[in-house]
């Protein structure tokens, strides 16, 4: 039996924001749009995961004509972590660690559909 080619025609570009932060000896990379977390230990394996896990739930949704539920907002105190590391990213120079940063993901490899994420640090 062949495996099916995924497709993500039809999925428009996604763009999410993205909060860093430690949790105990790794990092957290929280997307508050969606509330969906992913722990690692570094700040770029931690967003490259979780950018994998957003572009899975997407990508699900629209093929299973579920997209009501894409979007479920993070709380409230995970906004204002986000929320004071933009204020503190403006202000004050980032650790080399952790700079302030916009990355992309394609959905397939076409190119047709991507997700944008903007990441913050909080520390």
């Amino acid at each position: 039996m062949a495996i099916e080619e995924v497709t993500t025609a039809g999925i428009p570009d996604v763009h999410v924001s993205i909060v860093i932060y430690p949790d105990a000896e790794q990092y957290a990379a929280h997307c508050l749009e969606m509330d969906i977390v992913t722990t690692a230990p570094s700040v770029d394996e931690a967003v490259a995961d979780l950018l994998d896990l957003i572009a899975a739930h997407v990508t699900f949704a629209y093929q299973n004509d579920n997209t009501d539920y894409i979007y479920r907002p993070a709380p409230p105190e995970i906004w204002r972590m986000f929320a004071a590391a933009q204020r503190r990213a403006r202000v004050q120079p980032q650790s080399a660690a952790c700079p302030p940063r916009r990355q992309e993901l394609a959905l397939d490899r076409t190119r047709d559909s991507k997700i944008e994420a903007d990441s913050f640090c909080y520390a």
